[in-house]
């Protein structure tokens, strides 16, 4: 279910039950003061992506849009939607050990593919529900980002982010306590979703580029942990940049957001009484400037190759299960493109090609 206490943002704006949401026996709907776009697009039901994941996994067997778009939400302006709460599953204690089946780790194994690949980023254990049958993320503000490596996403542990703050924490108590048939299972979901976007790349590049994508893309400058230490402290706000000291100076957590392919980054300096937000360009962000220049790329600079000799998603793949073995573990044979992909201890192969580590 949602967070008990949202954070405030762009004038004190919360997500909030909707009026009427507590009426028994009635579902639950909560209105976000921001653009639900980007959930509706990724996790949505009603999703025009999900026709082209409804196919079972050649590894897993397992369907993958099942695993990805289950999201009740509904648009309704660039800075207003709803959602419907997602009910969570009882764990049982310690991490629900008797209760963990085989499917939620293919399933996780799937949003890690899906969400690396499209950039999807802010995936801690806060912005993901645990289901009977998949982790559902409730929350997805900062898409389509460069991603270097998977645990960028945070559903895994990611620089200051804890084992026990990331999205696999909701399924295991630590990497050790995770058994060989369950990496196994994780790695078969990942290669899956990889597999199906490289079939599908260009109906994926043909639905979304028919839409509109000029919603706003939320650019995170820092952990919104340091920004609370900032507002329970006395101290000078001189390190931060003017937009940040802002915000913080009317109890906001920094909101900054950018358009599609464009490289401004912008902030709210005001929101009138029909809804509409006015905002300005953040200044004097260079130290932020490599970070921030990956972030709301188009999705064809995700899906092909940047220059004539690479394959995107075939470098994602690579990296992406070198990862995994490396820090999670899982080796085997899995199937890649019609060929069988063997995951040793030391390197992957498929075909004719054999690759060494390339996960740092």
């Amino acid at each position: 279910m949602q967070a008990a206490v949202a954070d405030r943002h762009n004038f004190g704006q919360q997500v909030k039950p909707t009026e009427g949401a507590s009426c028994s026996g009635a579902p639950i709907y909560y209105q976000k003061p921001r653009t639900v776009f980007w959930e509706w697009l990724f996790f949505g039901s009603s999703s025009p992506l999900q026709p082209l994941f409804a196919t079972r996994g050649k590894n897993s067997g397992l369907p993958m849009s099942e695993a990805i778009f289950n999201l009740d939400v509904l648009p309704k302006s660039e800075w207003s939607g709803s959602s419907r709460e997602i009910v969570s599953f009882d764990q049982g204690g310690d991490a629900g050990k008797s209760a963990l089946q085989h499917r939620l780790f293919v399933r996780y194994g799937m949003l890690l593919g899906y969400a690396y690949v499209f950039g999807i980023r802010d995936l801690h254990h806060s912005n993901l529900v645990r289901t009977k049958t998949n982790l559902q993320v409730i929350d997805a503000e900062v898409v389509l980002t460069d991603l270097v490596l998977p645990h960028e996403t945070l559903l895994l542990p990611f620089k200051d982010v804890a084992w026990k703050d990331c999205g696999l924490s909701l399924l295991a108590n630590s990497a050790d306590s995770i058994t060989e048939a369950q990496r196994h299972a994780i790695m078969s979901g990942y290669i899956d979703v990889l597999d199906v976007t490289d079939r599908r790349r260009d109906e994926i590049l043909s639905v979304m580029n028919a839409l509109d994508l000029n919603h706003p893309i939320r650019i995170i400058l820092r952990n919104t942990s340091e920004y609370a230490a900032f507002l329970k402290s006395d101290g000078s706000y001189e390190s931060l940049l003017d937009g940040e000291r802002i915000q913080l100076a009317r109890k906001d957590i920094p909101y900054f957001f950018k358009r599609l392919g464009a490289g401004d980054v912008f902030w709210v300096t005001s929101v009138e009484d029909d809804g509409t937000h006015e905002f300005t360009t953040l200044t004097s962000e260079s130290v932020h400037a490599a970070d921030i220049a990956r972030h709301a790329v188009r999705p064809e600079q995700l899906l092909t190759s940047a220059v004539s000799n690479e394959d995107r998603l075939e470098v994602r793949l690579l990296r992406g299960v070198m990862y995994l073995r490396k820090h999670i573990g899982g080796t085997g044979q899995f199937n890649w493109r019609d060929k069988q992909l063997n995951v040793a201890l030391d390197s992957i192969s498929f075909g004719l090609h054999k690759f060494s580590d390339v996960a740092k």
